[in-house]
């Protein structure tokens, strides 16, 4: 599969990779898929077996990744005033998401909690690299943006797991 292939070279940091997502759309739907599953895997993790609980957590989930998207593509267009296309963007930084399927490791009890919260420091990480990468920004501009955007996000899981 593709997406497996578009993970490794991420995991691997395939200094190419993200500017041939910028250009390609056929990564589109690998970074939708990304986007859904790093939003159900913690969905599925968090509630059990609970059917309308899983529905609830994946809509915050996927809502609170498709915020942390938009909030960086807003900023680098309208406060930091760089010209980029906001669907190329958004698709790399869909893809740079993919740590976030360790959320599904919130499963596993006692340490489950703590590589979820791994997941999500290497999903920063991982985001950090693509805005500084395709932006071509400062060290320390390009982590605030992945730190702002990573904000709602947190504290949507956070939310998620302790209000079980």
């Amino acid at each position: 599969m593709k997406i497996i292939k578009t993970i490794k070279r991420a995991l691997h940091f395939d200094s190419t990779l993200y500017s041939e997502i910028e250009e390609k759309n056929e990564y589109n739907i690998q970074a939708i898929l990304v986007v859904v599953l790093a939003s159900i895997f913690p969905a599925v993790a968090i509630q059990g077996f609970d059917v309308f609980g899983i529905i609830i957590s994946f809509i915050y989930e996927l809502l609170s990744c498709i915020f942390w998207i938009g909030i960086i593509v807003v900023m680098a267009i309208k406060v930091l005033d760089i010209r980029i296309v906001p669907i190329n963007f958004a698709r790399c930084i869909g893809i740079a998401l993919f740590p976030l399927l360790l959320m599904i490791l919130v499963l596993i009890p006692y340490i489950g909690i703590y590589l979820a919260i791994i997941g999500i420091i290497l999903s920063i990480l991982s985001v950090f690299k693509v805005v500084q990468e395709l932006l071509e920004i400062e060290f320390s501009l390009a982590l605030v943006l992945a730190m702002i955007g990573a904000i709602p996000f947190i504290l949507v899981n956070f939310y998620l797991i302790y209000q079980k």
